[in-house]
């Protein structure tokens, strides 16, 4: 199954609001960017207290960026006219935090009608929004058919690093030695033209391009509501992380105290291209009346909570909000269970 994301070759992970504002998958009811979704008792008994009430002051810095992240219009963080430069556009569009362009006969400078076309090509497409503030030294890296930047988005973190925005310019067609370094000088222009967009904090309630569903606007964290209730917890944020960059639509926990890789477990809310979902059949369980996928090899879920209503979105297809488990404590799969069963009931609590 391909998730969205990643422009060179379009099949890893991607996946976002200010306000309240309606949405489009699951119910349309408003949501508040960073909501945690808890049970709602009817009776006078005050609400449970939040998970982040026992996390220490750093993660929870971390945690209510997310927050604000994940009401930003990542395809604010481009300049959109200088996009336009480089070839015809496909689609121009995301959900929250991560935005894509793709082009669908890429060449420099689109010739008046009628005459030929320059020969140099340039960017098959553009993917931009993850953030990270452990990164490269240069700010530039060339790599096989892609070139990757990182432009400060004008946040520091709370150990005083300052936060980058991602652009990767990729094009398929080049290949070997050297093909991603072709990439670069053609796409400094677009990366010098971005600098002030990549501090934008444009609303994704407001956006023209980004699809704005219910899903992507919530604290993938929320679930630790109910399975970390009885538990002390460790939220891997600010480089803790032995995957890669933070992941402000992913939630990756453990015990404290724990220390290996299998120990991690892990919630994360994703959209699925509904052309690369026909490849993997019919979903084979359901979690509280959700049809979801279960792979019993990986201990892995993926509940498809967007399933009724998939939505528009980047590399004309469709796309369903779906709510994905895995490293659940060494492959177990009852830890799996209960994880997506949390992030399931508190998607639907919201």
């Amino acid at each position: 199954m391909k998730w969205l994301w990643v422009p060179a070759v379009m099949c890893v992970a991607i996946a976002m609001l200010a306000g309240c504002t309606e949405v489009v998958d699951g119910d349309s009811r408003s949501v508040k960017p960073g909501a945690q979704s808890t049970a709602t008792d009817m009776t006078s008994t005050p609400p449970r207290p939040s998970y982040r009430d026992k996390l220490d002051p750093t993660t929870r810095q971390y945690l209510a960026h997310f927050d604000e992240v994940r009401g930003i219009d990542s395809c604010a963080l481009i300049d959109p006219a200088i996009v336009g430069r480089f070839g015809e556009i496909k689609s121009f569009g995301g959900f929250g935090d991560r935005c894509a362009v793709a082009y669908r006969d890429p060449s420099l400078d689109l010739p008046p009608p009628g005459q030929p076309k320059p020969p140099t090509p340039t960017f098959g497409s553009i993917g931009f929004g993850a953030r990270e503030v452990a990164v490269p030294s240069e700010r530039e890296k060339a790599a096989l058919s892609m070139c990757d930047f990182w432009v400060e988005s004008g946040w520091v973190d709370p150990n005083g690093r300052p936060e980058y925005v991602k652009y990767t310019f990729s094009q398929p067609g080049l290949s070997g030695p050297g093909g991603g370094a072709a990439l670069c000088p053609l796409a400094r222009p677009v990366i010098d033209a971005s600098r002030e967009f990549a501090k934008s904090k444009a609303p994704l309630a407001s956006s023209t391009r980004s699809t704005l569903t219910k899903l992507m606007t919530l604290d993938p964290c929320a679930a630790l509501n109910e399975v970390g209730r009885d538990r002390s917890i460790e939220v891997l944020v600010g480089g803790k992380s032995p995957f890669g960059a933070d992941d402000p639509t992913r939630c990756l926990f453990r015990d404290l105290g724990e220390t290996t890789t299998d120990d991690i477990e892990s919630i994360a809310f994703r959209m699925l291209g509904t052309r690369d979902m026909a490849y993997d059949g019919q979903p084979n369980a359901n979690i509280l009346g959700v049809p979801t996928y279960f792979k019993a090899k990986a201990c892995s879920y993926i509940a498809l909570v967007g399933n009724d209503k998939p939505v528009p979105g980047p590399f004309e297809q469709t796309w369903v909000a779906a709510i994905t488990t895995d490293m659940a404590r060494g492959k177990n799969c009852a830890v799996a269970e209960k994880n997506i069963t949390a992030a399931v009931r508190a998607y639907q609590q919201s």
